[in-house]
């Protein structure tokens, strides 16, 4: 597979045509579909379902597999031809950062702003997901950093303690009867329905905060983004147990966070591959949350 190939694919997928991206693209139409019938023999699959003349084009099973490792493998090159650039350039090019729904992102978008100060042609690309995604994304090269929970990892990542942290609570309704309390406490929690991340279904610091172990707990739902999980306390499914400063939640939100007493908190490390070559603005990105403090001590 050619890379060239691979990108007239993309092109391809993403107009659901071939006259939008031979326009695109700047080559005739005739050897658009020409390539990506050689590269469906080369593979030995049908990427695309063809339909009747002037139907956009859809892809198949095997075509959204590729779909997904092709942008993946254009990214990294892309990655790297912008980082043998910029070892003879100014500082620039794009930081990528993978990470969870935590407070801990507003320190490093504080970095990338202080950053900029010095290097404005820096920019930060900022991944969503959680651990297991943003380690994913770490070992295939597509991401520069990530931002990890808790203290644990791999032993293949470098890691750096963050001068943050989140506080562990409960997320209701703002009419919900708990909300007028300040603090929730474990035996406030005893036979409430609860919405729990799949990464901390399995208890750990949250079952040592309750006295016993979390899944032994009223488990109504979980959740991987705290948005969903939002919205099912919205329709009174339950109580999510969550970190603090994800989702707004005051009384013109609707909801309400109330933390857990005694307090239970969650550090945070910033880690990148062991041995990996950090690109010239990957290293000055580096240096600059480095320097930082929480961002309210300013």
């Amino acid at each position: 597979m050619e890379l060239r190939v691979l990108r007239y694919f993309l092109a391809v997928a993403e107009a659901r045509g071939y006259s939008a991206a031979s326009e695109r693209l700047h080559v005739t139409q005739p050897t658009l579909s020409r390539q990506i019938a050689d590269l469906e023999r080369e593979l030995g699959v049908v990427l695309f379902e063809r339909g009747k003349r002037g139907k956009r084009l859809a892809l198949t099973e095997d075509g959204e597999l590729l779909r997904r490792r092709a942008e993946e493998i254009c990214l990294l090159a892309d990655r790297t031809e912008s980082e043998f650039r910029s070892e003879t350039d100014p500082v620039h090019g794009t930081v990528s950062v993978g990470g969870g729904e935590t407070r801990g992102m507003l320190l490093l978008a504080h970095a990338a702003a202080d950053l900029r100060h010095d290097h404005p042609d820096v920019t930060l690309d900022v991944f969503s997901g959680n651990a297991e995604d943003v380690c994913a994304k770490l070992d295939a090269g597509l991401v520069d950093f990530g931002l990890l929970l808790g203290t644990e990892g791999p032993d293949r990542y470098e890691r750096m303690a963050l001068p943050a942290f989140d506080t562990w609570g409960l997320l209701m309704r703002a009419d919900d009867p708990l909300a007028d309390r300040r603090l929730v406490r474990p035996a406030d929690v005893e036979g409430l329905p609860l919405i729990v991340s799949r990464q901390t279904s399995g208890g750990g610091m949250l079952s040592t905060w309750l006295g016993r172990d979390l899944a032994s707990c009223n488990i109504v739902g979980t959740y991987n983004l705290l948005y969903n999980a939002s919205l099912m306390v919205e329709a009174k499914l339950g109580y999510a147990v969550c970190l603090d400063g994800i989702v707004a939640a005051d009384g013109a939100s609707g909801f309400a966070f109330r933390p857990f007493s005694p307090t239970l908190r969650q550090n945070m490390h910033l880690v990148w591959k062991r041995g990996a070559k950090l690109s010239r603005a990957a290293r000055a990105y580096l240096d600059a949350v480095k320097r930082m403090t929480w961002p309210d001590e300013n």
